[in-house]
């Protein structure tokens, strides 16, 4: 085929698209030859490695010199680089590279700036590739599988052919400008993908009846395209192989033409990355810390700290510098007590020292998460470390069946037919009718099925409160449930309406109508206070503060005691002490609302030693005591002892034995100006009446006697008392008894 150099408009463009024969060929050192078509196809696209994507040239950490492996026409020579850790470039092929020739990595190179074997198909124009679009290669596209050109006549329709019939014959179906003979009659022909009629290329059928597509030579703006110079289309191109305007950071190395970028990593491209926000390599000198460079202090001067290959200086120089623990001119052994890198051999450095029991070390990727444990041992189901996104657990020891982490390292579930904590059963399976259920429970009330003997079950949804109770019975007052949204207030189990809660799930209350066992003494359901049973539930007795239950009085009249009589009253006498009488009492209270004066008043005291002739022993004034208010206390006592702040004194005539002991005495407040007895008490039996001076014969019996065998005592401190306090029902025997606690001037106590 002959390279046309001028036609009409629409015939350039065809020549275009087809091409011309390749420049003649260089030859390597080893005598093959490479093609460097004036359009280079492909370049290099981003790299995931740390190394940048160039397009060749020399170690951009040396100093100018190549080292490492390079290829020069027979076998590549391994040269063993020292120093900082293996990185792709340095000349020694590592574990993860195919090759590694130094400074003659790059595009156009055997291998590749990532130290991978070029190789067609990879993206990155090799030794005898006239183009590699990586991915894109086809035999419909631009560059063809085997990495040649696609050009017109070569048999394959590439981009802008209408056809190509592979022959050099011009007047058949398909022209030498592979344009079929047809091609612009605006009808598609059998050979042609469109036919608009026209010659416009921009539209979506160009000139040659073919579909707008890129790297046909034809800008079309309509499918995204900023660019399209066909064939010349390549990663490294002004125009890349996509139709898009070369820029630094899409990941594409711009090094044809005028093209002035070294690498291009895309969004890896930035400071301290192996290419730089410009697309230059990151190199030593630059100030920038780049991928294996220990430093970088912006020049290239040796002995200031960070060398001219940007390493730092000191260790390798078989010199214990300041900071290294040794310095064994960096041997390559890291197991031999000093590492190259100067320091004692330790987990965590990165390197493996079987010496120290080391199975593997990958410095600061050790993690007891990961493949290397932060103590330097291969990660495995049993050392009680998870190894992230390989274990699920690690229990160690406690691994296996049964246990919470069964002996794969993964975690005991239910449904795996091995009963691990907290399951009760595991039968291997999701059946909920059978005997186990989904979650390893024994089938049971809570499961979420009904089952026999089951009123209902909603499973989580049970409620005591609910439409189905945690005993998987429907609610009923009386099921031991408190269902507040039915009304209930109490639930006791039970139907008895003699407790706390009754029978209709509400708390007993009194007047309830049902007596509330041990804490109610009556409920007749009313409201009336008065009745046998008051508004407290209580019945009513002659103690309870109340009148009630035909009581005339507050617990007197009626079925109780007689109402206390108001006036002046004995209240409390002491008549026998303990030891000498000396101690004496006796105690007048008014228990009216009123002051009474005593004018007239006196306490007459009776011996009965002869019953039927009592006779008048001692009579005792009071009238000097002037007035009694109402709820004062009187005392007569002796003089010597005092009496408490409020109350009349009087004193007996003596010190002791004022008052006679023994069987059948009484004493008697008299009134000698109304000539009337007042009150009165016989003690210890029964008198006869008695004449007393300016009131006449009385009976000092008052209602029925005080029993005769109940004295007061002399061996601790007690007293005959009316109690309660002040009452006066005119009934000796109802009105007085025995206090043990004395309280003379005071109200009484039992």
């Amino acid at each position: 085929m002959t390279c046309l150099t001028s036609m009409t408009s629409m015939t350039s463009l065809l020549v275009g698209l087809a091409g011309c024969p390749s420049p003649a060929t260089e030859t390597t050192t080893d005598g093959s030859s490479s093609g460097s078509s004036g359009t280079q196809a492909s370049g290099t696209s981003v790299s995931d490695s740390v190394t940048p994507t160039t397009s060749g040239g020399l170690d951009p950490t040396s100093s100018g010199e190549p080292t490492g492996t390079t290829t020069t026409g027979g076998e590549p020579t391994d040269t063993t680089t020292t120093g900082a850790d293996p990185v792709c470039g340095d000349g020694k092929i590592d574990a993860d590279e195919d090759c590694d020739d130094g400074a003659q990595n790059g595009a156009g190179e055997p291998c590749t700036a990532t130290c991978k074997t070029n190789v067609c198909g990879d993206g990155q124009l090799g030794p005898s590739e006239d183009c590699d679009d990586g991915a894109q290669n086809g035999d419909m596209n631009s560059c063809k599988a085997d990495c040649s050109n696609n050009v017109c006549g070569d048999g394959a329709v590439g981009p802008g052919e209408g056809c190509d019939d592979g022959n050099q014959v011009d007047g058949d179906e398909c022209s030498n400008l592979c344009v079929s003979i047809d091609c612009g009659d605006g009808e598609v022909g059998p050979a042609e993908q469109c036919d608009d009629g026209d010659l416009d290329d921009t539209d979506e059928c160009t000139s040659a009846c073919t579909d707008a597509i890129c790297n046909d030579g034809n800008i079309q703006p309509g499918i995204g395209e900023q660019c399209d110079d066909g064939l010349a289309n390549a990663a490294n191109a002004p125009c890349t192989a996509v139709c898009k305007l070369a820029v630094c950071g899409d990941g594409f190395v711009h090094d044809a033409g005028e093209g002035t970028e070294a690498c291009d990593n895309g969004a890896e491209n930035g400071p301290g990355k192996a290419c730089n926000a410009l697309c230059a390599v990151n190199v030593c000198g630059d100030g920038d810390q780049g991928p294996g460079e220990a430093c970088d202090d912006s020049n290239l001067v040796e002995g200031d700290g960070c060398s001219s290959k940007c390493q730092l200086e000191g260790c390798g120089n078989l010199v214990l510098d300041p900071g290294e623990v040794c310095d064994d001119g960096q041997n390559g052994d890291n197991d031999d007590g000093c590492t190259d890198a100067c320091t004692a051999p330790a987990c965590g450095d990165s390197f493996v020292q079987p010496s120290l029991g080391e199975t593997c070390d990958l410095g600061g990727q050790n993690s007891d998460a990961g493949a290397c444990t932060s103590g330097c041992k291969q990660a495995e189901c049993g050392d009680s470390l998870i190894q992230k996104n390989v274990e699920a657990c690690d229990d160690g020891p406690n691994n296996g069946q049964g246990q919470t982490c069964n002996g794969l390292c993964a975690l005991n579930f239910c449904g795996d037919g091995d009963p691990g904590p907290g399951e009760a059963c595991d039968d291997g399976n999701n059946s909920n009718a059978d005997a186990c259920t989904n979650v390893c429970k024994p089938a049971d009330c809570g499961d979420g099925f009904k089952q026999a003997g089951e009123g209902c079950d909603e499973g989580d949804a049970n409620d005591n409160n609910g439409a189905c109770t945690l005993a998987c019975t429907l609610p009923e007052c009386g099921d031991n449930f408190l269902q507040l949204l039915a009304g209930e207030q109490c639930d006791d189990g039970n139907k008895n309406d003699l407790d706390a809660c009754i029978s209709t799930c509400k708390p007993a209350t009194c007047g309830d109508n049902f007596v509330w066992a041990g804490m109610e003494s009556c409920d007749d359901g009313n409201q009336v206070d008065d009745d046998l049973c008051n508004n407290a539930c209580k019945a009513a007795s002659c103690s309870d503060g109340a009148k009630n239950a035909g009581e005339t009085g507050v617990d007197c009249g009626g079925p109780c005691k007689p109402c206390s009589v108001a006036g002046l009253v004995i209240n409390e006498v002491d008549y026998d002490t303990i030891g000498t009488d000396n101690a004496e009492f006796i105690e007048i209270l008014n228990n009216t609302a009123e002051p009474i004066n005593l004018a007239g008043h006196a306490v007459v005291l009776v011996n009965g030693a002869t019953p039927n002739m009592p006779v008048v022993y001692t009579t005792i004034s009071i009238a000097g005591a002037g007035m009694i208010n109402p709820g004062q206390y009187l005392l007569i006592v002796p003089a010597a002892v005092a009496v408490p702040n409020g109350v009349l004194k009087v004193a007996f005539a003596g010190a002791v034995d004022q008052i006679q002991n023994g069987s059948a005495d009484a004493l008697a407040l008299v009134n000698t100006m109304t000539m009337k007895v007042i009150d009165s008490l016989v003690y210890e039996g029964m008198i006869a009446p008695v004449t007393i001076a300016n009131v006449g014969m009385v009976n000092l019996v008052e209602g029925t006697l005080f029993p005769a065998n109940v004295p007061d005592l002399n061996d601790l401190n007690a007293s005959l008392a009316r109690l309660p306090n002040g009452y006066d029902g005119n009934n000796a025997a109802t009105d007085w008894a025995l206090s043990k606690t004395i309280t003379p001037g005071a109200p009484n106590l039992p």
